[in-house]
């Protein structure tokens, strides 16, 4: 049971959704390419929509192999860690859901920031530091500010909280506060 909630690939799907934004959108302002398709009489915001939508599809397809191959191979070898009851299925589709919904969000997060940038580097580069190097330093600080230790504890079954908590293993707090 435990495998499937770890299936879900704490900062993966977000590097993925900024490798695609920083592809699908991004490029297209880089190489102006973009202008092509405005000046046909598409809206922009029904290209934002379309994209946003293309990739967060894309995202939720691969999403959803990633939990199911991962879920099943530990499944095989571990089995379910319990005598599995079909009421945990909608428990299942609920965090999917949830974590699709999540998923939207980034993509929407991720081509508001490409637009801005308007450069496909610029979004991967940003994209990553803001989905791998914040969370770890949040992680670092987790402890240490109680008013940062109350609006984490705010933050439920999200895969930011997974990741602070696994960084928080292995963090000695003792030489932290030495320093």
């Amino acid at each position: 049971k435990e495998a499937f909630y770890q299936s879900f690939a704490v900062g993966v799907i977000e590097i993925f959704i900024t490798v695609l934004v920083g592809a699908m959108v991004a490029k297209e302002y880089s190489k102006g390419t973009i202008k092509n398709t405005l000046a046909y009489g598409v809206k922009r915001y029904k290209y934002y929509i379309g994209k946003v939508l293309a990739i967060s599809i894309g995202v939720i397809v691969l999403l959803a192999i990633l939990v199911s191959v991962s879920t099943a191979g530990i499944c095989i070898f571990e089995g379910w860690g319990e005598t599995f009851d079909f009421g945990e299925v909608l428990g299942i589709l609920k965090v999917f859901g949830s974590a699709s919904l999540a998923t939207i969000a980034v993509t929407s997060l991720m081509v508001l920031l490409a637009t801005v940038l308007k450069s496909n580097g610029s979004t991967i580069g940003i994209g990553i530091v803001l989905f791998s190097v914040v969370p770890m330093f949040l992680g670092i600080i987790y402890g240490i500010y109680g008013w940062l230790d109350n609006i984490l504890k705010l933050i439920k079954n999200t895969e930011l909280k997974e990741t602070i908590e696994h960084n928080l293993e292995n963090i000695n707090y003792d030489d932290l506060r030495d320093e």
